[in-house]
């Protein structure tokens, strides 16, 4: 996993091993300050903490309008998979969609691919997808506010055939 920064907020993406060398597999789709409402949460923070259990978690914080953002990533490496943890707290309904979205292919045919997977811990999420791009959508609870609407997911690589 990489971070990037890009405009005002950061980027992420994953890669894998393929033939010796790390490949990009899928990248966080991010927008700029004049977007409505973003594609992905726009983090302005990151912070990575090393765990006394041996475990690393990427923490990251950010604002667009009046809504606060925040996640926490983690890399399982003896399940293959990147663990996310994400919510926004909603001060006033939301201008779009809830949720975290990427370009590039999951679930494609190769040996290399990753597999989205929703957790569910949270409340429902669906994962959509249009062309090159994915995304895991979360759904508010009405029109109420303030409320946080959060979700998780984990991309873990496909296993070999």
């Amino acid at each position: 996993m990489h971070f990037t920064w890009q405009h005002d907020r950061f980027a992420h993406e994953i890669s894998v091993l393929k033939d010796g060398s790390w490949q990009p597999a899928l990248a966080s789709v991010e927008g700029t300050p004049h977007d409505d409402w973003p594609a992905s949460p726009p983090f302005q923070s990151l912070h990575i903490e090393e765990r006394e259990d041996g475990r690393t978690l990427a923490l990251l914080v950010g604002m667009a309008g009046k809504s606060h953002w925040s996640a926490s990533i983690e890399i399982d490496a003896e399940a293959h998979a990147v663990l996310f943890d994400v919510a926004c707290r909603l001060r006033e309904p939301a201008a779009g969609p809830l949720g975290s979205t990427y370009q590039g292919l999951p679930l494609a045919a190769d040996s290399s691919a990753l597999a989205v997977e929703l957790t569910h811990r949270y409340g429902p999420a669906r994962l959509e997808r249009s062309g090159e791009q994915s995304a895991v959508l979360a759904e508010p609870q009405g029109d109420d506010c303030p409320q946080t609407v959060r979700w998780d997911y984990r991309l873990r690589l496909a296993p070999t055939a």
